[in-house]
C-alpha cells in the first residue's frame, strides 16, 4: 500500500482546438482504479481575448509562427502567473466516496461538481482573495 506521506498529483492543463482555448481541465490519478478523474472548466474565449491594439502589435525581428492561444488571448499569461495556483486552491479532493479513491471536484453553492466555468475561480474577487492570502503584493493597498 502507499505510504502515509504519499501525495497524489493534480494536473491542470489549458485545452484548445486549432490554437483557440475551449477550457481548462484538472485531473487527479485514482491509484485504486488506475484512472484519471477530474474537473473541466469551460470558458468563453471572447472574455480572454486581447484588445485589438495589443493583439496586432508587430514583432520586431522575430521569425516565428504566431500561436493564437498565446498571441490573441491573455489566458496563458494569467494562468502561468497565479491562475493555475488559484484553480488548485479552488479544487476539492474528495476521498470519502470509497476508501482509497480520490475524486477531484469543485465546491460551489454547497454542492460538488465536475464541470464549472473558468470565470468562477478566476473572478476578480477570488484573485484578490488569493493574492491577499498567499502573497504580499496587495499590502500597500490595505491601508
Amino acid at each position: 500500500m502507499l505510504g502515509s506521506n504519499y501525495k497524489t498529483p493534480i494536473t491542470i492543463s489549458l485545452i484548445g482546438i486549432k490554437g483557440h482555448p475551449i477550457g481548462v481541465k484538472a485531473t487527479i490519478f485514482n491509484t485504486r482504479d488506475f484512472q484519471e478523474q477530474g474537473v473541466f472548466f469551460t470558458l468563453d474565449p471572447s472574455n480572454w481575448q486581447k484588445s485589438s491594439a495589443i493583439a496586432s502589435f508587430p514583432h520586431k525581428g522575430k521569425k516565428c509562427v504566431d500561436l493564437p492561444m498565446i498571441e490573441d488571448y491573455n489566458l496563458v499569461s494569467i494562468l502561468n502567473t497565479y491562475g493555475f495556483k488559484i484553480i488548485q486552491d479552488y479544487l476539492s479532493v474528495d476521498d470519502t466516496i470509497s476508501k482509497g479513491t480520490n475524486t477531484l471536484r469543485v465546491k460551489s453553492m454547497g454542492a460538488k461538481f465536475c464541470v464549472d466555468v473558468l470565470e468562477n475561480p478566476l473572478s476578480f474577487c477570488n484573485v484578490v482573495k488569493y493574492l491577499r492570502k498567499k502573497t504580499d503584493l496587495l499590502e500597500p493597498f490595505d491601508e
